[in-house]
């Protein structure tokens, strides 16, 4: 849940800041445990939100001491434009030496992350006015159409409006890199795709592989990109590649989003972010391609989320009184998982509130035979919900 914890506290900070302050927050203690770098990047959100300039900087250490040269850029941006004006000069100056430092590649990566507000202090400085107006120019044209990618249930990608064609594909591999790092919350090392995606492959063979796979996969997003202009769907800095976050429309992230909403708030808001991600659920993760073995700790992950979402909907339409829904969650959960008890106790309290005493027994008896077959009783709960049911039946 974290990077979807530190976008929506970031999309959050201008109507909500008491919540983006709390979400960040929680970023900030729960980034450990993913690494330096997801420390830093929970570092820099906090301090956008909190319009510190210091914290910024302090990110921006920490990035450069990891060698994400982007990332620390965009750190020191954040800071010069949060700095009290008297430090403005200082803060453009550093801001300006990290511009200067940057490869190539970490220009396409602030044309999406830092946006024209960040860069245009800098558009006549000496040595980077050129770069800086090159990417004000290209932000200053229409943008390009939103790239959308769907993994929950069939794999889908549009541009705009359009879906991609199978034909567009060249080959598999560029789709199989495509749905990898959709499913990364981090910029990923060229060699950890390489394992992962040709595994047992030798090593100079695997990265001949993956070149050949991104270049194609660049023509498929961009088919009018121009030759040697950085691609703005793929943010390639260093050995690392990720998605540029602001081009995508991704149901992994609108899932993701979603439950971390839900888990945020309560009441009607609460139950609107159930909803959301349980229609965002189209399926299983990347339903036709099952075979993908990389694919399925996350699709296993991603599915155990699905149900945990569903029963805490199902909960909280039946703690509305909207009882039919509820019987369809709790259907939907059995449906994918014929022997979960609790969803069973659903169906039955449901059909209790209806009245439908003789459906509430059934329900009892299918979760009586469904746990039989894998040698186990009812519950002491399940048990106490059938005789309460039968008492009020008499």
């Amino acid at each position: 849940r974290l990077p979807a914890r530190i976008e929506l506290s970031l999309l959050l900070r201008a109507v909500e800041p008491e919540e983006a302050r709390r979400l960040a927050m929680l970023a900030a203690e729960e980034a450990p445990r993913l690494g330096p770098l997801w420390e830093a990047r929970a570092d820099l959100a906090q301090g956008i939100i909190a319009g510190s300039a210091r914290h910024c900087r302090e990110a921006a250490a920490r990035f450069q001491e990891l060698g994400v040269a982007h990332w620390s850029a965009l750190a020191l941006l954040h800071a010069a434009d949060l700095a009290p004006p008297g430090d403005v000069p200082g803060a453009r100056e550093d801001a300006g030496a990290a511009l200067r430092a940057l490869p190539t590649e970490g220009w396409g990566f602030l044309a999406v992350q830092a946006g024209p507000a960040l860069l245009r202090p800098y558009r006549d400085h000496p040595q980077v006015g050129d770069d800086v107006a090159r990417v004000l120019a290209v932000a200053a044209v229409a943008p390009p159409p939103v790239l959308t990618l769907r993994c929950l249930g069939p794999f889908e990608l549009r541009r705009g409006s359009d879906p991609v064609p199978p034909t567009a594909w060249p080959r598999s591999a560029p789709r199989r890199l495509l749905q990898y790092l959709a499913l990364q919350s981090r910029p990923v090392h060229r060699e950890e795709i390489m394992e992962s995606l040709w595994p047992g492959l030798e090593p100079r063979r695997a990265a001949n592989h993956l070149r050949v796979a991104l270049s194609q996969l660049r023509r498929v997003l961009e088919p009018d990109r121009p030759e040697g202009q950085p691609s703005a769907p793929l943010a390639t800095v260093g050995s690392t590649i990720a998605l540029a976050g602001e081009r995508w429309d991704l149901d992994l992230d609108r899932f993701q989003r979603a439950v971390a909403r839900a888990a945020a708030l309560q009441g009607d808001a609460r139950r609107a972010a159930l909803v959301e991600a349980v229609e965002t659920y189209r399926g299983d993760l990347l339903a036709d391609s099952l075979y993908e073995e990389w694919a399925a700790p996350h699709r296993d992950r991603f599915a155990r989320q699905f149900l945990e979402v569903l029963a805490a909907l199902a909960e909280a339409e039946e703690a509305t009184g909207q009882w039919e829904r509820a019987l369809d969650r709790w259907a939907a959960l059995l449906a994918r998982t014929p022997e979960a008890e609790h969803a069973y106790r659903g169906l039955m309290r449901c059909y209790q509130a209806m009245g439908r005493i003789p459906d509430a027994i059934r329900a009892y008896e299918r979760c009586r035979a469904a746990l039989a077959d894998l040698d186990v009783s009812p519950s002491p709960e399940t048990l106490d919900l059938h005789a309460r049911i039968l008492a009020g039946s008499r």
